[in-house]
Order: C-alpha cells, then structure tokens, then sequence
C-alpha cells in the first residue's frame, strides 16, 4: 500500500505576529506558540485560552494570545 505524504497543517507563512488575522484557528496558534493542537486544547480546558466560538466554529481572539505570551 503507498505511503501518503502527510497533509501540511498550516501552509500560509507569517513572518510577524501583526500579519496574523484578527481571529485564529486553532491550527494558527498551535504554529504560533510552536505547541501541538493537543496542547491548545489542554490550555482551553485549563482556562489559559478562552476561544470565541462564532456559528460553531473556534477561534481564537488575536489581542489575547498577546496577554498569553
């Protein structure tokens, strides 16, 4: 059975914090921090992060990840 390459998590590069948009993925800060996505969840449970959820969906308050870091 062929190997398949494994799917790039997050292709679009950012050289610096003020290009990100205002709202992230999960995806965008688990790069941003240099964490897996497992570890972001673990800081939403333990309250580190507050996700914005929007239609369903999660994202992550730009000006907030500016407090965390």
């Amino acid at each position: 059975m062929p190997t398949r390459a494994p799917k790039p998590i997050y292709t679009k590069i950012y050289t610096d914090f003020s290009q990100l948009p205002a709202l992230l993925t999960r995806d965008e800060v688990a790069w941003w921090f240099r964490v897996s996505v497992i570890t972001v969840d673990n800081w939403v449970r333990s309250g580190k992060l507050k996700p914005v959820k929007i239609g369903g969906i999660t994202r992550f308050n730009k000006s907030e990840l500016l407090e965390v870091r």
